[in-house]
Formats: C-alpha cells, structure tokens, sequence
C-alpha cells in the first residue's frame, strides 16, 4: 500500500471542495467530484492510502495537484 500524509492534501482538496460552493463529505457528489481529478483515495486515520497498483505517475500528479 502506497501512502501520504493527510496534510496538507486532504486540507487542500477540501479547501478546493468548498470554494466551489459544494457542502458534505462522504457523499456520491463528493466521490464523483473527487473522480473528475481521477483519484478516489480512501483515507485511513493521518494516512491517504493508494494501492499499491496506482501508477506513480499518477501519484505525483495528485501530489502536484493538491500539494
């Protein structure tokens, strides 16, 4: 399994989340909004987990985008 720490990503995409006028969490809005960016990561206490078949490209794509 592939890991990040929560912060500062998830901050940032809830920041994002909530600039664009959307309110919830967990929610299948939230998950298809998450989608749009091509990721769909579960988050496990401090961690965001990634299985350990997601591309690493595709990793620091989502490190770029929400860092």
């Amino acid at each position: 399994m592939k890991t990040l720490p929560t912060l500062p990503y998830l901050q940032n995409i809830v920041r994002e989340y909530h600039a664009q006028g959307h309110k919830g969490f967990g929610t299948p809005h939230y998950r298809d909004w998450l989608r749009q960016f091509g990721f769909a990561v579960p988050v496990l206490r401090e961690l965001l987990e990634f299985p350990d078949d997601f591309p690493d490209q595709e990793l620091v794509l989502f490190i770029m985008r929400w860092s």
